[in-house]
C-alpha cells in the first residue's frame, strides 16, 4: 500500500483507527462485537484494498524487471507472494463467514482474525508502525491516553511509557483526594 497516496493513506488509517476502537479499553477483547453482515464487509474491504496491491505490484513488477506479472513468474515477487496470501485467507474466511451460522463465540473468533490480519498486513506495508504497542491483551490503567493511528503508524507511541504516565496521574488523584 502506498501510504503517499491519499486514498491508500485513508484507508490505512481508516483500519488502523477501527483496530484501535474494537479493542476494549478495559483490557478485555473487543468493545464491540460485529454482525455477521459487518465482518463480511471488513473482510471485502480489507481484500478489496489488497487487490488494488496486487495492480499497482504488477505494475512495479514490471517497472523494475522490464517483464509483465505472469502466472508463470509471480513468485519472484516477494510484494505479490504476500498479498496473494492475504487474499486467499480472506477468500476462505469470507466462505466460512458466508457458510455457518455463527455463534457468538465463532463472531469473536472472525473478529479476532480480522484484528490479526490489520496487524500483519499494515506491519508488512509499513514496517516502521507500531501496531503491537496497542493490544487490548495488555492491560492498561484507567486513564491511560488511546493512541492515535497516526501514533501506530509511526511508530511513535510507546505503551510502556503511557502506562507509567497514566499511573503517576492515578497516584497524584488519590493523593490530593485522600488529603480532602
Amino acid at each position: 500500500m502506498n501510504y503517499k497516496d491519499p486514498k491508500d493513506r485513508n484507508f490505512i488509517n481508516k483500519i488502523v483507527q477501527e483496530y484501535i476502537d474494537i479493542q476494549d479499553q478495559k483490557g478485555r477483547q473487543f468493545s464491540t462485537l460485529y454482525t455477521k453482515e459487518r465482518l463480511i464487509k471488513q473482510f471485502k474491504d480489507l481484500k478489496d484494498q489488497l487487490v488494488k496491491e496486487i495492480k499497482r505490484t504488477a505494475h512495479q513488477f514490471k517497472e523494475e524487471t522490464k517483464k509483465e506479472l505472469t502466472i508463470s513468474n509471480t513468485f519472484e515477487s516477494q510484494n505479490y507472494i504476500y498479498i496473494f496470501d492475504k487474499v486467499t485467507i480472506i477468500n476462505y474466511k469470507l466462505w466460512e463467514i458466508d457458510s455457518k451460522e455463527l455463534t457468538t463465540e465463532k463472531l469473536e473468533e472472525f473478529q479476532y482474525q480480522y484484528y490479526r490480519l490489520i496487524k500483519t498486513i499494515i506491519t508488512y506495508f509499513i514496517p516502521k508502525s507500531e501496531l503491537n504497542e496497542y493490544c487490548y491483551l495488555e492491560f492498561r490503567r484507567k486513564h491511560q491516553r488511546i493512541p492515535t493511528a497516526e501514533e501506530l503508524l509511526e511508530g511513535t507511541y510507546n505503551n510502556n511509557k503511557e502506562y507509567e504516565l497514566a499511573k503517576t496521574k492515578e497516584k497524584q488523584f488519590r493523593d490530593t483526594h485522600e488529603e480532602e
